[in-house]
């Protein structure tokens, strides 16, 4: 299987395992017949045999809905597509003729398992010493591109394709760092490049290192942007976040995952006891009236001594509530329970 991207019928792939699903994809493709191809297929039917012409089209379309298929599941970061369906039509309807050919899976990022490499799946046993051309092309392009992005140049299109079928472990923070420039602007071609490349790395080898710049005071931004875009939410690696500063594990709440399980949601569970009983950093105290007055009144103090009516849930100043959260903050915690 190794660096291809490979489709199969069956729900698994012998000597490797799925670490990732993605979701469901499918794609369609239709060409079209024309009267003279419909009549030499109506005479093959008619005297027996087979219709080359319509095979030959059949045969197109399916390789086309192939073709659109992998685009669509690379986009997701995976490398193979399981429970692969394929279906054939045809569409009639005012002297015309169409065929249709529609495929569909699971897309999924397998991995070898232990004890195989996966790098001579395409040789035989006695095979295994010879050194594949295809093999050293994709090494030679691989060492180009990285001197290239290693100079601090922009990753050409012609190797966006390559890169996400075979992603370089070297510029993954290169890569990082073209995302980092860009992540403000979201129409930002570069910006959408880089969370394309991104995903072709897989969610076990990006959460270590997003989360290491999570941790970090001046990369915060940055990884929280790209668990957002690569929807690399982990609730173990955030609830450690939200113990740590409450203030930053509320700002990651509203990122995704693909799905969630058992452990998951247990997890999810404790983020939601943590803000329960999240200590307050403000308070209510009586304070006089007025310089003149003895009359006392309870005021709302924020954590930076700020005084608001009690009927204000948000510091007029500072914005934040008796837990330190502004409104944005307490907003996603709030959804997220929810959730």
């Amino acid at each position: 299987m190794g660096n291809k991207f490979h489709f199969a019928t069956t729900g698994d792939f012998p000597g490797w395992k799925i670490s990732d699903c993605r979701g469901v994809v499918c794609a369609n493709v239709v060409v079209g017949t024309n009267v003279f191809s419909d009549f030499a297929a109506s005479v093959t039917d008619f005297f027996g045999g087979k219709s080359g012409t319509y095979g030959r089209k059949l045969e197109y379309a399916y390789e086309e809905a192939k073709k659109e298929l992998e685009a669509k599941a690379r986009k997701l970061g995976a490398n193979a597509v399981i429970g692969l369906r394929v279906d054939f039509d045809e569409i009639s309807g005012k002297d015309k003729s169409m065929l249709m050919v529609s495929v569909s899976g699971t897309a999924c990022t397998v991995e070898a398992e232990a004890g195989d490499s996966g790098e001579h799946e395409h040789a035989t046993p006695t095979e295994v010493g010879v050194a594949w051309q295809a093999d050293l092309d994709r090494e030679l392009l691989k060492m180009e591109i990285t001197a290239y992005v290693k100079a601090n140049k922009a990753v050409k299109d012609k190797w966006v394709e390559f890169m996400q079928e075979n992603p370089i472990d070297e510029v993954l923070g290169d890569i990082i760092h073209y995302f980092s420039r860009n992540r403000t602007y979201t129409e930002s071609p570069i910006r959408e490049k880089a969370v394309t490349l991104l995903r072709a790395y897989g969610r076990e080898r990006l959460a270590p290192v997003v989360y290491g710049m999570a941790g970090k005071d001046g990369e915060f931004d940055c990884a929280s942007d790209l668990i957002y875009a690569l929807d690399l939410f982990d609730p173990v690696r955030v609830l450690e976040i939200c113990v740590k500063d409450p203030k930053r594990g509320a700002n990651l709440l509203g990122a995704k995952a693909d799905s969630y399980d058992g452990k998951d949601l247990a997890t999810m569970e404790g983020i939601c006891e943590f803000y329960d009983s999240l200590p307050d950093t403000g308070r209510m105290e009586k304070v006089k009236a007025g310089v003149f007055s003895k009359k006392e009144e309870e005021k709302f103090i924020c954590e930076n001594g700020h005084e608001n009516e009690t009927y204000n849930e948000f510091c007029h100043k500072c914005g934040v509530n008796i837990k330190g959260l502004n409104r944005t903050e307490a907003a996603l915690v709030d959804k997220f329970k929810r959730k």
